[in-house]
């Protein structure tokens, strides 16, 4: 079994629209997270696990 985490920002992602916080502002590309997710590899089966917003 194999997973790949395909975000691990919010709910909303990084940075969020309209905040200034410290990690919202920077310029490093660490900080530029997308909406938590998972992509999962079992044998034959490929799954994916997106959170949305209104989740």
């Amino acid at each position: 079994m194999r997973f790949t985490f395909l975000g691990t920002g919010t709910s909303h992602g990084i940075p969020m629209i309209g905040c200034s916080c410290s990690v919202c502002s920077s310029e490093d590309p660490k900080n530029k997270r997308r909406r938590c997710s998972l992509y999962v590899v079992a044998e034959e089966q490929h799954i994916v696990i997106d959170t949305p917003p209104d989740f």
